[in-house]
């Protein structure tokens, strides 16, 4: 579980899923570790859930943008 709280987002990892609890709506995009963006969702205000099967055993950079345009990243391994 990690909290990114200049965004005031929590996140985590559990079976092949990414779980966001945001209290603001954001977009976000994960990046390989080449820079590639290999998938965009939005990300709603309450809990999200987004399927992370295909990445799975990948380390991935998660980059959150809120509406004003502030931007948190945090690389991480997807298991």
């Amino acid at each position: 579980i990690d909290n990114m709280n200049a965004l005031k987002l929590v996140y985590y990892l559990s079976n092949d899923k990414l779980f966001v609890n945001s209290e603001s709506i954001l977009s976000l995009r994960i990046y390989d570790l080449a820079g590639r963006v290999i998938s965009e969702n939005s990300i709603s205000t309450g809990n999200n859930i987004i399927d992370v099967l295909n990445l799975s055993k990948k380390h991935v950079i998660l980059s959150f943008e809120s509406e004003e345009g502030q931007i948190t990243s945090k690389k991480i391994l997807i298991p």
